[in-house]
Protein backbone atom coordinates (compact mmCIF):
# COMPACT_ATOMS: atom_id res chain seq x y z
CA UNK A 1 0.00 0.00 0.00
CA UNK A 2 3.28 2.30 0.40
CA UNK A 3 3.39 3.19 -3.82
CA UNK A 4 -0.71 3.74 -4.07
CA UNK A 5 -1.65 7.00 -4.94
CA UNK A 6 -4.62 8.77 -4.07
CA UNK A 7 -7.35 8.37 -6.44
CA UNK A 8 -6.50 4.58 -6.86
CA UNK A 9 -6.90 4.82 -2.86
CA UNK A 10 -9.59 6.51 -2.73
CA UNK A 11 -11.42 4.45 -5.04
CA UNK A 12 -10.70 1.48 -2.89
CA UNK A 13 -12.35 3.39 0.33
CA UNK A 14 -15.52 4.14 -1.80
CA UNK A 15 -15.88 0.31 -2.47
CA UNK A 16 -15.37 -0.79 0.70
CA UNK A 17 -17.85 2.04 2.64
CA UNK A 18 -20.24 0.61 -0.46
CA UNK A 19 -20.42 -2.34 1.88
CA UNK A 20 -20.79 -1.41 4.67
CA UNK A 21 -24.37 -1.86 6.48
CA UNK A 22 -25.43 -3.38 3.19
CA UNK A 23 -23.39 -6.74 2.65
CA UNK A 24 -21.29 -6.97 5.78
CA UNK A 25 -23.84 -8.04 7.66
CA UNK A 26 -23.71 -11.27 5.38
CA UNK A 27 -20.21 -11.67 4.69
CA UNK A 28 -18.60 -10.78 7.72
CA UNK A 29 -21.85 -11.82 10.63
CA UNK A 30 -21.40 -8.10 12.47
CA UNK A 31 -22.31 -4.69 10.58
CA UNK A 32 -19.21 -2.75 10.21
CA UNK A 33 -15.83 -4.59 9.87
CA UNK A 34 -13.02 -2.94 11.03
CA UNK A 35 -9.56 -1.90 8.56
CA UNK A 36 -6.33 -2.06 9.39
CA UNK A 37 -3.87 0.10 6.90
CA UNK A 38 -0.42 -1.11 7.38
CA UNK A 39 2.28 1.05 5.05
CA UNK A 40 5.63 2.62 5.52
CA UNK A 41 5.74 5.16 8.38
CA UNK A 42 6.15 7.95 5.14
CA UNK A 43 2.70 7.10 4.34
CA UNK A 44 0.82 6.63 7.34
CA UNK A 45 -0.73 10.26 7.77
CA UNK A 46 -1.45 9.92 4.02
CA UNK A 47 -3.43 7.29 4.11
CA UNK A 48 -5.31 8.42 7.14
CA UNK A 49 -6.03 12.10 5.36
CA UNK A 50 -7.21 10.13 2.14
CA UNK A 51 -9.56 7.96 3.89
CA UNK A 52 -10.79 11.06 5.95
CA UNK A 53 -11.64 12.92 2.67
CA UNK A 54 -13.29 9.47 0.64
CA UNK A 55 -15.73 9.15 4.21
CA UNK A 56 -16.43 12.66 3.74
CA UNK A 57 -17.21 12.49 -0.06
CA UNK A 58 -19.27 9.64 0.06
CA UNK A 59 -20.79 11.56 3.47
CA UNK A 60 -20.46 7.96 5.41
CA UNK A 61 -20.72 9.71 8.98
CA UNK A 62 -18.40 8.69 11.60
CA UNK A 63 -17.45 5.87 9.26
CA UNK A 64 -13.64 7.10 9.44
CA UNK A 65 -13.64 5.46 12.68
CA UNK A 66 -13.40 2.10 11.14
CA UNK A 67 -10.10 2.45 9.78
CA UNK A 68 -6.89 1.93 11.84
CA UNK A 69 -3.37 3.35 10.80
CA UNK A 70 -0.08 2.10 11.57
CA UNK A 71 3.25 1.48 9.95
CA UNK A 72 5.01 -1.88 9.59
CA UNK A 73 5.94 -3.44 12.28
CA UNK A 74 9.04 -3.52 14.38
CA UNK A 75 8.78 -5.06 17.48
CA UNK A 76 7.34 -8.46 18.93
CA UNK A 77 3.64 -8.59 18.16
CA UNK A 78 2.56 -8.69 21.66
CA UNK A 79 4.25 -5.12 21.57
CA UNK A 80 3.15 -4.02 18.17
CA UNK A 81 -0.97 -4.61 19.26
CA UNK A 82 -0.87 -3.58 22.85
CA UNK A 83 1.40 -0.11 22.17
CA UNK A 84 -0.59 3.02 21.70
CA UNK A 85 0.49 3.96 18.13
CA UNK A 86 -2.56 2.90 15.94
CA UNK A 87 -4.17 6.17 13.86
CA UNK A 88 -7.88 5.94 13.27
CA UNK A 89 -9.76 8.08 11.30
CA UNK A 90 -11.59 11.10 12.87
CA UNK A 91 -8.64 11.57 15.52
CA UNK A 92 -4.37 12.63 15.86
CA UNK A 93 -4.70 10.78 19.31
CA UNK A 94 -2.64 7.31 18.58
CA UNK A 95 -4.63 4.09 20.08
CA UNK A 96 -3.81 0.03 21.07
CA UNK A 97 -5.45 -2.56 19.39
CA UNK A 98 -5.70 -4.63 22.73
CA UNK A 99 -5.61 -3.79 26.03
CA UNK A 100 -4.86 -5.70 29.04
Amino acid sequence: MDEEERPVWMEKIEKYLGIFGKEAQRAFGFRHPRILCVTKPSHVKKLKEWTEDAVANAAYADHEKLFFFCEFPTTSAEAFFLTPHFLIGGSDSPVSLFVW
